[in-house]
């Protein structure tokens, strides 16, 4: 199947700003496209370019049921690779705690040790810093 990549230009009070396909369907318009920025230290984060349900916020389990999904390596941004202009949500590692931010916001902490994997939808409007990953075996 042939893949089209589209994009528009928004006029607003004069200035061009790009707007890019939304990953799980419609546009975002930069700066209000979700992004992903890996700050962990050492460790890959799992995010997705999709949400399976608008009726949650979050899901339990390995593998989120939607695509496109990758590991972002520590160091990058999801808005780098193609597919991951808007970023709907990441993963929090069965038997890991992560350390993570929302815009600006309080580090908070997912505690994932002796659960299941657990997926964190953000929106459009919003980025997470990944701050940290620690895992236990």
């Amino acid at each position: 199947m042939l893949k089209i990549a589209v994009t528009m230009a928004v006029a607003v009070a004069g200035l061009s700003i790009p707007a890019q396909q939304a990953s799980a369907g419609g546009f975002c318009v930069e700066p209000l496209c979700g992004d992903v920025f890996n700050r962990s230290g050492n460790h890959a984060i799992r995010i997705a370019g999709c949400w399976h349900d608008g009726s949650i916020e979050r899901w339990e389990g390995d593998e989120l049921p939607c695509d496109p999904k990758m590991d972002l390596p520590n160091g990058q941004d999801s808005d780098d690779y193609s597919g991951f202009n808007d970023t709907d949500a990441f993963r929090a590692f069965r038997g890991c705690i992560t350390s993570y931010a929302i815009g600006g916001g309080a580090i908070r902490g997912l505690d994932r040790r002796g659960r299941s994997s657990l997926w964190i939808r953000f929106h459009n409007e919003q980025n997470v810093t990944i701050t940290g990953i620690t895992c236990f075996n």
